[in-house]
């Protein structure tokens, strides 16, 4: 565990300008330094939650409720490593400057990954109809370097961390079960004061390791008899996730899933744990239960309700599901909102 005062303050600078007609931004320019800027700020309409937990080390919660068309100029100059995680919307990200420069991302609900770009600019554009959820997480490379002592890292990000001047990454993750739990209780949680610092920091970090462990691992030496996935099987993939959420109640079979998209069920259920780290119906189980965890913390569903709209027609059965995921049972669960909402 390190202590904040063994970790040198360094500071990464970003700059974002609303490119929006009548935006309200202070000199036409918003500077976040990773290791002074801490609170709520909006830029256009969308809101910044900014917790700084220690020296080097900050998370950024940035929301909309309000569909808005958005385009945002960037400029980074000393940057941060950034582990990104966009939960709900769609974006374009269009590099003018630095090693990505002339390349064009598309961005969709589920995309995450780790950036480092010093000296970059560019723009963001938001699509007029889509909401916002979206999490950063930005680290200091001496302080993430603090934390890798002794594990062995793919070069790039070895270069980052020990020469940050000379080095870039750029990187996509897997969207996964384990990403998606983890985001949904930084963005859902309903802790107040010291408590919601603490866990908010506590997540942030499960959330940055198991970020880099994806990383490691995509790194890594394949195993025997590892399939090669094209682009578009990859997209007959996500196409076949897409489905298989549509209907909880219903959900189609692995051959019928298969069918669908196109693909072999050998080629579906390989494919899908290499792009999603989890089985087909692994992944669909996760689904179902992290959306009675999330009916039940609205407090609009009794364990009744939640359970019969995720598809369950035992109760019993759920609840041990429940229980087995989440560490308690969806009456726990029910409980301790309604004590944290008094």
């Amino acid at each position: 565990m390190f202590m904040q005062n063994t970790i040198p303050a360094t500071r990464c600078t970003i700059s974002m300008h609303p490119d929006q007609p009548g935006a309200k931004c202070p000199d036409s320019m918003v500077e976040c330094s990773i290791d002074e800027h801490t609170g709520d700020t909006t830029l256009n309409s969308y809101k910044t939650n900014t917790y700084r937990f220690r020296p080097g080390l900050v998370l950024a919660i940035r929301t909309s409720e309000t569909p808005t068309t958005a385009r945002t100029s960037f400029y980074i100059r000393e940057a941060p490593v950034l582990f990104g995680f966009l939960v709900r919307g769609a974006n374009l990200c269009v590099y003018t400057q630095g090693a990505m420069e002339h390349q064009s991302i598309h961005h969709v609900s589920g995309s995450n990954g780790i950036r480092y770009l010093p000296d970059s600019a560019g723009c963001i554009s938001h699509r007029a109809d889509d909401t916002l959820r979206m999490v950063s997480i930005m680290a200091a490379p001496d302080v993430l370097a603090q934390y890798m002592q002794g594990q062995p890292l793919p070069a790039r990000l070895q270069a980052v961390l020990n020469k940050p001047k000379d080095s870039w990454l750029y990187w996509q993750g897997r969207d996964t079960p384990t990403k998606r739990f983890l985001l949904t209780q930084i963005l859902d949680c309903t802790y107040t004061g010291p408590m919601r610092s603490m866990f908010l920091e506590s997540k942030t970090l499960e959330l940055l390791s198991y970020q880099l462990d994806d990383y490691i691992r995509s790194h890594a030496a394949p195993r025997p008899n590892t399939i090669f996935l094209t682009a578009s099987d990859r997209r007959r993939i996500q196409d076949a996730r897409d489905r298989l959420l549509t209907d909880l109640e219903n959900p189609p079979s692995i051959s019928e899933l298969a069918g669908h998209v196109g693909l072999n069920t050998n080629k579906l259920k390989q494919g899908f744990r290499l792009v999603f780290d989890s089985s087909v119906f692994g992944y669909f189980r996760a689904y179902r239960l992290d959306k009675a965890r999330k009916l039940l913390e609205s407090g609009e569903h009794n364990v009744t309700q939640a359970a019969l709209t995720i598809g369950y027609t035992s109760l019993s059965h759920f609840s041990r599901a429940f229980a087995n995921r989440f560490g308690m049972t969806p009456k726990e669960c029910l409980h301790a909102k309604g004590r944290k909402a008094g």
